[in-house]
């Protein structure tokens, strides 16, 4: 459950973060917020979910192809809250999205192999430490340049990650339900 979490986030992060054209090819910063829910997490119906960001994204041109592959620098933190009691999860983080290796490119899509690495402190409501995540999982997905290769904010993925090799602290990911029920209820 956690790495799917984990893997969505720093994917979603990647793609929301990316504010120019890749043909620009200037580092860039900036901040995002986001916001959803009500919905389901690990039994409890009325989570909601709140996020700041701030970002630095690198991209790099990697041959001849045309191809550019990217990192996302980030800093900030995310919560969950449960509507029904008001206990709140808070996680602070810092983590590099990154594009390894571009393993084919076919000019409409390209499959690469991307990394996440981060470092999370997860605590309740009352200040105490419930869990913490360190170290990086990596993936292959193939995503569609949507007719624009140069244009990155388009972008989408036309497979689920595969492929996904954990390496680090990731004992909370077992323990992720039973953590935020505890501590959301």
């Amino acid at each position: 459950m956690r790495r799917t979490v984990a893997t969505l986030g720093a994917v979603a992060a990647v793609l929301l973060a990316v504010q120019a054209p890749a043909a620009a090819a200037v580092p860039g910063t900036g901040h995002f917020s986001v916001a959803d829910g009500p919905f389901q997490l690990c039994g409890l119906t009325n989570v909601t979910y709140a996020e700041e960001t701030d970002y630095r994204l690198v991209s790099r041109h990697r041959g001849p192809d045309g191809d550019w592959t990217f990192t996302v620098f980030t800093d900030g933190w995310f919560s969950f809250t449960n509507g029904d009691t008001g206990r709140v999860v808070t996680v602070t983080y810092h983590k590099a999205d990154r594009d390894l290796r571009i393993l084919a490119s076919d000019g409409a899509s390209r499959t690469l192999v991307a990394m996440n690495n981060r470092t999370e402190v997860w605590v309740n409501d009352l200040g105490q430490r419930i869990g913490s995540v360190h170290g990086p999982i990596s993936f292959t997905v193939t995503v569609s340049y949507a007719g624009t290769p140069s244009e990155p904010m388009d972008d989408f993925w036309l497979s689920d990650p595969s492929d996904i090799r954990i390496r680090g602290d990731w004992k909370f990911d077992e323990l992720f339900c039973g953590a935020m029920t505890a501590s959301l209820t």
